[in-house]
C-alpha cells in the first residue's frame, strides 16, 4: 500500500534559479536511498518510488540533466515533504511505495531524482522518461542493463560476491538502489558527460534505456542515428538484433565508449508494468537456456564486431592516440594534433579492429595506439586500440567506434578548452552532424 500521497505537479512546476544539485560523497549514507520498480517510463506516467531514510521527512527533486545556463541540470519538480521510513534492514525487493510522483507536466529526458532526508543526507534515483511518440532522429540508449551488472547493493554483483565469482548473481533483480555514483551508479562517470555535450549542440534526441530497444524495435523506425556511451556492456540478443536490422534499414549507430555488446544477457519481466530480472549466468555449463546461453556474445559465434566493428581488447590500457586518417571529415576542425596533451583518452578500456573487412561495410581504420593492458610491470602485454568508421553502399548505414572509454570519462567530462576536451568535442560534433544527415560515408 501507497504511504505517500500522489503528487500532480503544478504546469508551473520548473525552477529557473541557478542551484547545485550534485550530492557530494559526505552527504550519503546506505540508509538514504531508493528506487522504482523501472528505470524507464512514458512521459504521463505515475511513477512509485520506494524510499528509506532513517531520519524524520524527506522531499524528492526531479532533476532533468543537460545542458542549462544554470549548469548541468534544470529542477523540474520538488515534492512536498513526505514521512521518512526505516526500510534499510528489509531486503530491498520487499519496501514499501511510499511517493508518488506523476509526470505528465514534465519535459521528456534523462533524470536524476534526488533524495533529500532532514537529516541532510540525500541520494540519487536515474530514471528515464521517454516521449509518447518519439518525434527525434536521434535515440540516446541508456545503459541500464550494465548499471545493474555492477550494482552491489545486495552484497553481490555479476562479477562476485563474498566467495569471489563463485558467488556472482546469476540473476539481477532491478529492485533495489545502485551503491555507488551516490545513488547514480556508472550514470555519472560514464553517460553524463555526453548528454550534456549533445544537448549543448542542440540536437534533437530522444532517450531510451537499452532495455526499451529489446521490448520495442519500433523506437528505431525511422531513425537516423543510435547513440550509446561509454560502457554498454550488457545487452540482449534481441536489443543487437533489434538495432542490426535498423542499420541494414538506414540507421547508423555510434558507440562513444568501449566493450559494448560483450556479455549477452536475458530479460524476465512477468508483465508489462512489473519490474524488471535480468539472467546472466556467464557460464553455458551453469545456463538452463541452452539455446540462448548467457556468456560472451563471441562464444555464441556472434562476435562484437558485427554489432561495433571492434572487439574488446584489455582493462587496463593504456597508449597514445595516433591518426591514420586526418583528413577525413571525422577530424575537421582538429589542428596541431601531434601536439596535443590527450592524456588518458586511450583506456582504462579498449577495442581493437581484427580485421579490415567487416559484414557491415568497408572499414577505415581512423586512429590507432599502441596499448600496454595489465598491470604487472615484470609480464607486460602489449596490443591495439582503434577508432574506426564503417561505410557501406545503398541505403544501409554506417557505424562509427571510438574504441577507447576514456572518451567520455577522460575527454568530454574536461574542460572544453583543454586539448582532450577540445578533441572529443570536436570530433563527436563531427560525427553526430554527419550522421543526422543520412547513412555515414567517408
Amino acid at each position: 500500500m501507497l504511504c505517500g500521497a500522489l503528487i500532480h505537479p503544478p504546469t508551473h512546476a520548473i525552477a529557473s534559479e541557478k542551484f547545485n544539485w550534485k550530492i557530494k560523497k559526505e552527504e550519503t549514507r546506505r540508509s538514504t536511498a531508493g528506487y522504482s520498480d523501472s528505470m524507464s517510463y512514458v512521459v504521463g506516467a505515475s511513477i512509485k518510488f520506494k524510499i528509506s531514510c532513517p531520519s524524520t521527512d524527506f522531499y524528492l527533486e526531479a532533476i532533468r540533466v543537460g545542458y542549462y545556463e544554470e549548469g548541468q541540470g534544470k529542477r523540474i519538480f520538488t515534492s512536498k515533504k513526505t514521512r521518512c521510513l526505516d526500510q534499510s534492514k528489509r531486503d530491498s525487493q520487499y519496501w514499501k511505495a511510499n511517493l508518488e510522483i506523476n509526470t505528465s507536466s514534465f519535459p521528456h529526458g534523462m533524470y536524476l531524482f534526488v533524495i533529500r532526508d532532514s537529516d541532510k543526507y540525500s541520494s540519487y534515483i536515474p530514471i528515464i522518461l521517454r516521449e509518447k511518440v518519439a518525434k527525434a532522429k536521434a535515440v540516446f540508449s541508456v545503459p541500464t542493463m550494465t548499471m545493474q551488472a555492477y550494482n552491489s547493493w545486495t552484497g553481490a554483483d555479476t562479477y562476485g560476491g563474498p566467495d569471489g565469482f563463485k558467488s556472482r548473481l546469476r540473476v539481477v533483480d532491478f529492485r533495489k538502489p545502485f551503491d555507488e555514483g551516490n545513488g547514480a551508479g556508472k550514470y555519472l562517470r560514464y553517460v553524463h558527460p555526453l548528454i550534456v555535450y549533445i544537448e549543448k549542440l542542440g540536437l534533437d534526441v530522444s532517450y531510451v534505456a537499452d532495455t526499451d530497444l529489446h521490448f520495442d524495435k519500433k523506437l528505431l523506425a525511422n531513425k537516423k542515428v543510435l547513440i550509446t556511451a561509454g560502457h554498454d556492456e550488457y545487452w540482449t540478443m534481441q536489443e543487437r538484433e533489434n538495432v542490426i536490422e535498423a542499420r541494414k534499414r538506414g540507421l547508423n549507430t555510434v558507440f562513444f565508449g568501449a566493450n559494448a555488446g560483450y556479455w549477452n544477457t536475458r530479460l524476465v519481466r512477468s508483465n508489462p508494468d512489473s519490474h524488471l530480472v535480468m539472467e546472466i549466468f556467464k557460464s553455458a555449463e551453469e545456463d538452463p537456456n541452452k539455446e540462448n546461453s548467457t556468456i560472451k556474445f563471441r562464444d555464441l559465434g556472434k562476435p562484437e564486431p558485427e554489432l561495433t566493428g571492434l572487439e574488446y581488447k584489455c582493462f587496463p590500457a593504456s597508449g597514445n592516440l595516433e591518426l591514420k586518417e586526418p583528413q577525413s571529415f571525422i577530424f575537421q576542425g582538429v589542428t596541431d594534433f601531434e601536439n596535443l596533451d590527450l592524456e588518458g583518452l586511450v583506456g582504462p578500456e579498449v577495442d581493437s579492429l581484427l580485421s579490415s573487412s567487416s559484414t557491415m561495410g568497408t572499414v577505415i581504420n581512423l586512429a590507432e595506439a599502441r596499448v600496454r593492458c595489465g598491470t604487472k610491470w615484470y609480464a607486460p602485454r602489449f596490443g591495439r586500440m582503434n577508432m574506426i568508421l564503417v561505410t557501406s553502399d545503398g541505403s544501409a548505414g554506417g557505424n562509427f567506434s571510438t574504441g577507447t572509454m576514456g572518451w567520455v570519462t577522460k575527454g568530454l567530462s574536461a574542460p572544453e578548452k583543454s586539448d582532450i576536451g577540445e578533441f572529443t568535442r570536436v570530433v563527436s560534433k563531427n560525427v553526430l552532424e554527419k550522421a543526422l544527415q543520412g547513412p555515414l560515408r567517408k
